[in-house]
């Protein structure tokens, strides 16, 4: 799995409210940026984090580069290792979002996704595809336990629903 995914939005405006309920979902909180962050990153304006996932907010700019053209702001999600819980988390969050914020583009910033998603359906597909294709990733334990939250089927499929996901990420077995 790829360690870099990236949300693009194409309002305007940031959906602030859908973003910050959609990883209150997973517990992310909001850390302090620093000073010497916003020199060196030009337009970074949040960071959220929980369990090894890190979320980083950018405003376009012409120093940054985007795959999806027509956004505004940028997302750059870290998953840590690129297997495990984390993994799965970052792709879950994408998900969500493509389900529930209109204008949401989703990347994949390493050698698994082949085009810009827009449509949940055709991310998910993606995603699945890669879930069932990397013996490595099949045989790891962790993704029992996305099993027993409920987030994952019995093949080991994401769950298509963004609100069944926020029922596992807020069960009493969600512990990171």
């Amino acid at each position: 799995m790829s360690y870099d995914l990236a949300l693009y939005f194409r309002s305007p405006e940031f959906p602030d409210k859908e973003w910050t309920e959609i990883l209150s979902w997973f517990d992310a909180i909001e850390r302090a940026v620093e000073l010497d962050d916003l020199k060196r990153y030009h337009g970074l304006r949040k960071e959220w984090s929980r369990y090894d996932v890190f979320y980083t907010l950018y405003e376009r700019h012409t120093r940054l580069s985007f795959a999806d053209d027509q956004a505004y702001w940028k997302v750059s999600i870290s998953t840590g290792s690129g297997l495990g819980l984390s993994s799965l988390f970052g792709y879950t969050v994408c998900y969500c979002a493509l389900s529930l914020i209109p204008g949401t583009s989703a990347w994949d910033g390493g050698q698994y996704f082949d085009t810009l998603y827009q449509k949940p359906d055709e991310f998910l597909r993606k995603v699945n595809a890669i879930i069932s294709s990397n013996l490595r990733y099949r045989k790891y334990k962790k993704r029992l336990a996305m099993q027993q939250l409920g987030v994952m089927d019995e093949n080991f499929h994401l769950i298509p629903d963004p609100h069944v996901l926020k029922l596992a990420a807020q069960s009493d077995r969600y512990d990171g």
